[in-house]
């Protein structure tokens, strides 16, 4: 290998690399629910995450769109055919991906189509707690 092959290998590998943001933000599926109980017997409720891997879409700029916000999807299809083609038109190349969240950001720089964000054990320990938003699906009457 010259020199030149190994400086473009460690670029590419810096893009790759998510920037930092105030709030971290992972998408993920809901497993279920467990409870945890402390030693002066207490109950602690808890909920387990799947947290799959979370693609960049898209980046939305205040020149172009009017706001900063980053588009995340998680969670591919088995079968691209059950997307619409406006889907299939705006994902590209990238896989198809069941569910699109944007998430505002103050700076977008750093981001780009096709960053894979850090997993969660970058983000958190085990003794933080993180903040939980989801979206109800009622079935019933």
């Amino acid at each position: 290998m010259t020199d030149e092959t190994t400086v473009e290998e460690q670029s590419e590998t810096q893009k790759k690399v998510a920037p930092a943001i105030a709030k971290p933000v992972l998408l993920g599926r809901k497993i279920g629910m467990l409870q945890h109980f402390k030693e002066d017997g207490s109950v602690v409720a808890a909920t387990v995450i799947a947290v799959e891997s979370n693609l960049v879409t898209a980046v939305m700029t205040a020149e172009r769109n009017g706001y900063k916000a980053v588009q995340i999807g998680f969670g591919v299809m088995k079968k691209e055919s059950k997307m619409s083609k406006g889907e299939r038109g705006h994902l590209g190349d990238l896989p198809p991906l069941k569910h699109l969240r944007e998430v505002r950001v103050d700076d977008v720089t750093g981001f780009n189509s096709t960053l894979s964000l850090s997993s969660l054990s970058s983000f958190c320990t085990a003794s933080t707690i993180l903040e939980q938003i989801s979206i109800a699906n009622p079935i019933g009457f």
